[in-house]
Formats: C-alpha cells, sequence, structure tokens
C-alpha cells in the first residue's frame, strides 16, 4: 500500500471501492491502522489548542512526511495563514479540558449529518468493529441493541479523545433520525448516575459506569432519548 492511499483514505477522498481495499488492508497491517488513529488523534489534540481559523481543516502531512514533527509544522503554517499574530496570541492561553460528553456531543455534530460515510465500520461488521474497539479502549465494548425501540445500527468508529481513545456508534430510525452513543475509558472518575445535557437544540444523556463513561446524544424528544439511555444502561450493566 502507497503512501499517498493511506493520506487519501484519512481524508476520505478515496472512491468507495478503493476506500473498501484500504480498510480490507489495514486489518491485515495494524501497526498501519494505528499509524492513521495517531494522526487523527495528534490532530484532533493540535486543533483543541490552537484556535484556527473559522472552516481550517487539519491535515496530516504529506507523504514521506509523517510524525508529530510534520503534523505541528503544518499546523504552524495554517495558523499563519488564518490570521498570524491573533492565532498565535490565542494559542498562549490556557486550554480548558473538554468532559467526554462535550467530545460526545462534538463527534455527534461532525459526523451524524454524513450521508456517504456516517461511520468507519459498517453494522454488517459488527463483530470486527466491536473487537476493535475493545482492543482500542481497553475494555469489553458492546453496541447496544436498540431495535425495539425502533432504531437500527449503522455501525461505528473510533475516536480520539484528549490522549486516549474513545468509540461512537450510531443508530438510525426509519424517518432517519439518528442518536450516537459515545464510549471512552474513565478509570479515576467516580460512578455517576444519569445526568442531561441540552445545548443548542442538542441534547445528551450521560453517565459513568465501571471505569467507563457513555454519552447517549441526539436532536430527538428528551423522553425519547432518555427512554433510548435507560435501554443502553440496562444492556451493558
Amino acid at each position: 500500500m502507497i503512501e499517498a492511499d493511506l493520506h487519501a483514505y484519512f481524508d476520505g477522498e478515496l472512491p468507495e471501492s478503493k476506500r473498501a481495499e484500504v480498510a480490507a488492508w489495514l486489518q491485515d497491517h495494524p501497526e498501519a491502522q494505528a499509524m492513521l488513529d495517531d494522526w487523527a488523534m495528534q490532530a484532533a489534540e493540535l486543533k483543541a489548542s490552537f484556535p484556527l481559523g473559522e472552516g481550517l481543516t487539519l491535515r496530516p502531512p504529506a507523504p514521506r512526511g509523517f510524525g508529530w514533527q510534520a503534523i505541528a509544522a503544518s499546523v504552524a503554517v495554517a495558523m499563519l495563514g488564518a490570521g498570524g499574530g491573533w492565532a498565535l496570541r490565542g494559542a498562549m492561553q490556557p486550554v480548558a479540558t473538554p468532559s467526554p460528553v462535550q467530545m460526545a456531543m462534538d463527534a455527534h455534530l461532525t459526523f451524524v449529518s454524513e450521508v456517504i460515510h456516517p461511520v468507519e465500520v459498517q453494522a454488517a461488521e459488527e463483530d470486527h468493529l466491536l473487537k476493535w474497539l475493545s482492543n482500542r479502549l481497553g475494555g469489553d465494548i458492546q453496541a447496544p441493541d436498540l431495535a425495539s425501540a425502533g432504531y437500527t445500527l449503522l455501525g461505528g468508529r473510533l475516536l480520539p479523545n484528549m490522549g486516549q481513545n474513545a468509540g461512537q456508534f450510531m443508530y438510525e430510525n426509519t424517518s432517519g433520525a439518528r442518536v450516537t452513543l459515545y464510549v471512552t475509558p474513565t478509570p479515576d472518575a467516580t460512578q455517576a448516575a444519569f445526568q442531561f445535557l441540552e445545548l443548542n437544540g442538542l441534547e445528551a444523556f450521560y453517565w459513568v459506569d465501571k471505569d467507563m463513561s457513555y454519552a447517549l446524544v441526539g436532536q430527538v424528544d428528551k423522553n425519547t432519548l432518555r427512554g433510548l439511555a435507560i435501554e443502553v444502561y440496562q444492556q451493558l450493566i
């Protein structure tokens, strides 16, 4: 597999047939998949640390430029092109650490409107998805079955979470409404019952159980989302 293909795969620029070929190749080359995961994590951490201009996209380094140094250099160039001094001024200020539920809501907004690539691994490959996420998150990760509530699993993906990993499962009902379940390890957190957060029309029920934080996010009726969250919790305990 050539480096250019991996970069195009990372950017979502490959045609579907080629993307499937690269995805299959990555299953047999975990070291390459780990490198892609690191790119995503590093880009997310840099984005959180540097207030870039609106619409500016962080990209992995060009072919032959693997590594943290190359990514950091590309971000520095982007900052100068997006306002220079003001961006650097912001970078000197302390950065608040987002909570898991904030990360969950951001991830939901990023992927919920995707038509072609709403998930990274389709539900048809659920066994592979669960094994992959369990390995990367360090726990027994399960995708709750919400079919009885009218929501079908579309699949899921691995996400960065401030130096750790997180998983996201996406569900959809027959009307096209989508909810996402965000899971991330929080070994130092204390057990927490359901909490609710509403922000700009987006709602989330979140809780901590067995060293994992969960957040169910959607733009659906609050009672519907609560019922789904209870169903998720009951299946995971």
